[in-house]
This record gives structure tokens, sequence and C-alpha cells, in this order.
């Protein structure tokens, strides 16, 4: 789910419908080989190996997560798109004169 969150802020709004039906195409690939690599893995080694592998590769992945993707909570898919953030590396804070959403139980007249 985390993925879908990302790629939709991503993608420019024009593009966005194909790029994410892409996205879900190769998220959809990449568990259909991990479930054909998974048995050949536990065959030659162990299931524990092959289970630390891709445990090995989910905790990289939540690394690259953490570390390089920058925080948009609370921004406009526009500001973001105009990259208003704050940067990935480092402490997740963003520029003060980026766009924000109001915040919830507000009413803008």
């Amino acid at each position: 789910a985390l993925t879908f969150g990302v790629a939709s802020e991503l993608f420019p709004r024009e593009h966005r419908g194909k790029l994410l039906a892409f996205t879900v195409m190769v998220n959809r690939l990449v568990a259909a080989l991990v479930v054909l690599v998974f048995p050949l893995l536990a065959e030659a080694f162990s299931p524990a190996a092959a289970f630390y592998i891709f445990a090995g590769t989910a905790l990289s992945t939540l690394a690259f997560y953490r570390f390089a993707v920058p925080e948009t909570s609370g921004l406009t898919l526009e500001a973001i798109q105009r990259g208003e953030l704050g940067g990935g590396a480092g402490p997740r804070r963003r520029p003060k004169d980026a766009e924000r959403l109001p915040d919830e139980g507000t009413v803008e007249v």
C-alpha cells in the first residue's frame, strides 16, 4: 500500500492513470517472481535462508523509504509536483512556505 501511495504523489496528474497501471503491473510481476523463486531458494539453501533473503530486501526498501523519500503529508499534489518538499535524506521536514492542506475541522469560507 505504501508503494501505491508514494506512486500516486510521484506521477504528474496528466499521466497518473497510465503510470499507476504500470506500477500495479510491475508490482504483480515482482510478486509472481517471489512466488516462483522462493521454492528454488528454499531447496538450494533452506526455507529460513530464503525467508531472510526476502526479509533483507524488505528492510532495505524500508530504509530507502525512510531516508530517501521526502515527507509529503499535509501538502497538496500541486505543491508536491512543484517540488516544494523538504528533501529526502535526513530529518523529514518541508519548507515553511509550502502550500498546505487546511487543518481538519476548519472550514474556509
